[in-house]
């Protein structure tokens, strides 16, 4: 989902983690609030956690190990692409 810039748009690292998902489920009732929500994790058990309302929260998930210093032109595009 890409929408505008009148809403801040949330990009989350390390998304199946056990902090972001602990931030996610409290997320599903005010996502309302945010433009796109970008959810970037290493490994796919983020998509089959059956506690988060996968419908709800409306993400696009990357599945990436983010590297920085050397991938930081890919995080930039990334940033870009979703207008973070």
């Amino acid at each position: 989902m890409l929408v505008s810039k009148e809403q801040p748009s949330l990009l989350v690292l390390g998304a199946g983690g056990h902090v972001a998902r602990a931030f996610l489920r409290r997320l599903g009732g005010r996502r309302d609030r945010l433009g796109n929500l970008v959810l970037v994790d290493r490994n796919r058990r983020l998509l089959e956690d059956p506690v988060l309302e996968h419908g709800r929260l409306d993400y696009t998930f990357v599945q990436r190990r983010l590297r920085l210093p050397g991938d930081e032109g890919w995080y930039k595009r990334l940033l870009r692409r979703f207008d973070i």
